[in-house]
């Protein structure tokens, strides 16, 4: 029987273990099975961090606008890839093996921010696995929490890292494959990634 201690448990550790297979991949150079490319990704950052400076946003304020932001994709993804594929996969006939596949292949690709070149971003395809277990034993609510405590975390540890980055402590100790690319310069990333080589990236 699924708890809810061991819901938010499992949830926050399975943050840190999609996070630690980022990494891996962006070590061996494995790009495809990472959402987005890491210049892409550096880029983004660099972005929010500009807009943090501009607005004066607070750090509470960031916490609280990313857990609004992130709410209703913790339940349509939800209603689309558990309560509808999952379920009516079982119902056509299917067995669990093809059912969690298949779903979670489908749940990685809906993570893809590099479209159109093709990424199957391998912590969300794992992530897919976790939720599915999660629907087949606890039910729809259960994957929709998960799923949204997996979120939280996500907004909670990136805002940390857009907040101390420049400040070294625990923004340097969470943020290792991206050092100094929280920047507002984010016209100088674009040049870099526009393939001007005098550009530079990261510093």
């Amino acid at each position: 029987m699924i708890t809810w201690a061991l819901l938010i448990g499992w949830s926050i550790l399975e943050f840190f273990l999609a996070w630690g297979i980022c990494e891996l991949c962006e070590k061996l150079h494995l790009h495809g099975l990472m959402a987005r490319p890491p210049e892409k990704d550096a880029l983004t950052r660099a972005k929010v961090q500009s807009k943090i400076k501009e607005y004066q946003i607070t750090f509470s304020k960031m916490v609280l606008l990313g857990i609004i932001y992130i709410t209703p994709f913790s339940i349509v993804e939800e209603l689309i890839f558990r309560a509808a594929l999952f379920s009516g996969m079982f119902a056509l006939g299917f067995g669990l093996t093809p059912v969690l596949i298949v779903s979670s292949i489908l749940f990685a690709l809906a993570h893809n921010d590099d479209w159109p070149r093709f990424r199957l971003p391998i912590s969300q395809f794992l992530g897919g696995i976790t939720l599915g277990m999660i629907y087949l034993f606890g039910g729809l609510w259960m994957a929709m929490a998960c799923h949204f405590i997996f979120n939280v975390t996500a907004v909670v540890v990136g805002t940390v890292r857009y907040y101390s980055q420049s400040k070294g402590g625990i923004g340097s100790i969470l943020n290792r494959r991206g050092r100094g690319v929280y920047r507002p310069d984010t016209a100088k990333w674009e040049e870099y990634l526009n393939g001007n080589s005098t550009a530079k990236g990261p510093a």
